[in-house]
């Protein structure tokens, strides 16, 4: 009887499929709600992304309108925090250079970046 089985490109990409929906966050850990407002020289900004750099190469973010932004599925941890906007300086842009981080705690958290 041969019980070698291979797995069939459908088998696959199910798998796949599921694992990339899981991942690194278990469904009991906190996911809290992350809002705040970004100014930047004094006005708060018009236009732009933030992004929460995780750990294992992830990330998460959302857009900022009118200077607002709000993301959700943000594990607790201290995270490092890039924004990407037309004119913003590189120390501010990428998860390398930027010296923006945050500490999010288990409820509500809110972030408020004045950035020169």
């Amino acid at each position: 009887m041969n019980t070698n089985r291979s797995t069939t490109p459908t088998t696959a990409f199910a798998l796949a499929l599921v694992l990339f929906f899981v991942g690194t966050v278990s469904a009991d850990e906190p996911t809290p709600a992350i809002s705040g407002t970004v100014n930047y020289q004094g006005k708060p900004l018009d236009g732009g992304r933030i992004i929460f750099y995780l750990k294992g190469d992830e990330f998460v973010g959302g857009k900022i309108k009118s200077g607002a932004y709000k993301v959700t599925r943000v594990p607790v941890g201290a995270w490092r925090v890039s924004i990407e906007a037309m004119g913003m300086p590189a120390k501010y842009t990428s998860e390398e250079a930027s010296v923006l981080t945050v500490q999010v705690m288990a409820g509500t958290n809110v972030f408020d970046f004045d950035l020169r």
